[in-house]
Parts: C-alpha cells; structure tokens; sequence
C-alpha cells in the first residue's frame, strides 16, 4: 500500500504474501484508515483495516458463500463496511458490517440483464450502488437510504461504454466512470443531487487504460491509468476540468490495483 501525499515523497508497507488471497479492492474512511479487499480462491474474503501510518490495525474474514462473489467495498463515515457481493442470475445481496461485531444483509434482484459493479457510501450513511447492462449500454445509480428506500437514475444508452467505478463528491455529487473498452477512452460524470448530469472525456491515450476513480478531500477527482508494463499515471482533475497527472513504475512483478483517498 503506498500513501501518494500531494507534495513530497510516497510512503509504503507491504502485506503477505499469503498463500490463495489477492488484493482486489481498497477503500478509506473520512478518520484516514484504509481498508483492503482480499479474495480468496474458494470464495472467501477478508478485510484489512490499515491506519493512516500503514499499519495493520484489525482483520476479518467472511465466507465464502456458494455461488456468490465479492465484487466491491465502502465504508461509511459510522466505520461500517458496506460489502457488494454478486450471486446467481446477477442477484445482490449488501453486507452492512460492523466489523468484529455484527452483520446484516439486503438482497436486491436478479433484474434480467442489469448486474450490479460498484458500491458508495455518503456523509448521510445512504448508499451508492452502481449498476451496467451490458446488451443495453444503460448505466442505473441507485440511491438506498439507510431506512431502505430505493430511489434510482438510469441513463444511456451510450454504445460501446461501460460504467466501471464510482466514487463520491462534495455536496452530495456522485463521479462514475465510464470506459470505452474498444479505443481506451475514459468519461467521467458527475451526478448532481437534482439529477443534472455533466461529463469530461479523457483520451485515448495510446497503450493506456482507465482502472480506478476516486475523489479527494478538496473535491479533485483522482482517475487512474496503468498500461501493459504496468506502470501507474494518475490524473488530479480540478472541479473546472484542468488536471495535472503523475507517473509511477513500473516496478517488476508489481501491478497497481485501485485507488482511494486519504485524510
């Protein structure tokens, strides 16, 4: 894990190797801790809560659980993590987690055709959760409050994109990130609490392509590049469209996986 400050030098501390998990996703709490997403080969999986130091502060391991697949993670500002697993036909079920102390669950679906890909969680403790169907190129934001209630926002159809991953702005705005798998092409849109969309397009940039979104404390969105060497490039996009953009790697046996943001 590697924390990027906006000046100065990167700091790191490495986890494993532990025999059967991967690293799979990341996530971070508005306190500064960091949260790993590990699978495990029979379906399991565990998370490592990381303090803003980088040091191991708590695991916990859930799973596994026939015919399902942990596919995204947030964690809400109550420290609750909030665990999108995928099951048979595309149905949902969403783990609310204190973790080391209690779970539950709410299932949604299948809808024929929709699968669920990303998961949020706002500064209300409502829910973000992204949808993407694939023969319709249709995108789906569904909005779940934390009494239950499903409010929701399809938009599309935009052919040959793809939303992949989502994270949270300031206000109440949620950033999805759509790709274009053919060209490399990234678009970022920027759902406003109204419904009023905007969007930014990004690339192509050749060899390179669009892998992680996040948006940081000053409201700049963080969009993550990576190529075939697996070298990283991060883009820090302004709120007026502007960004600035920093490599890093490649570093031989080393693949970058996601981003998030720090205090």
């Amino acid at each position: 894990m590697w924390k990027i400050p906006p000046t100065g030098s990167v700091t790191s501390a490495s986890f494993g190797p532990y025999s059967g998990w991967t690293p799979t996703a990341l996530t971070s709490d508005t306190s500064g801790n960091a949260y790993i997403l590990w699978s495990g080969t029979s379906g399991q999986i565990a998370i490592f809560k990381v303090t803003s130091s980088l040091t191991l502060a708590g695991s916990y391991a859930f799973g596994p659980y026939s015919g399902w697949t942990a596919y995204s993670f947030a964690v809400g500002p109550d420290g609750h993590a909030h665990v999108l697993w995928n099951g048979p036909g595309n149905a949902v079920s969403l783990f609310n987690i204190v973790l080391g102390t209690s779970l539950t669950s709410e299932a949604y679906g299948p809808y024929a055709g929709w699968q669920a890909g990303a998961v949020a969680v706002d500064t209300s403790n409502n829910t973000r959760l992204g949808w993407s169907d694939a023969s319709t190129s249709q995108g789906s934001l569904w909005n779940i409050t934390s009494s239950g209630t499903v409010t929701s926002q399809t938009v599309g159809p935009y052919v040959g994109w793809t939303p992949d991953a989502m994270a949270l702005g300031p206000a109440g705005h949620v950033r999805v990130l759509w790709k274009y798998t053919s060209t490399g092409e990234a678009s970022v849109f920027d759902h406003a609490p109204n419904g009023s969309i905007t969007s930014q397009p990004f690339g192509p940039y050749s060899g390179w392509t669009p892998t992680g979104l996040a948006v940081n404390n000053d409201g700049d969105t963080e969009l993550m590049w990576t190529n075939a060497s697996n070298t990283l490039s991060l883009f820090d996009i302004g709120n007026a469209g502007s960004y600035t953009s920093s490599s890093f790697g490649p570093y031989s046996g080393w693949q970058p996986v996601a981003v998030a943001p720090g205090p």
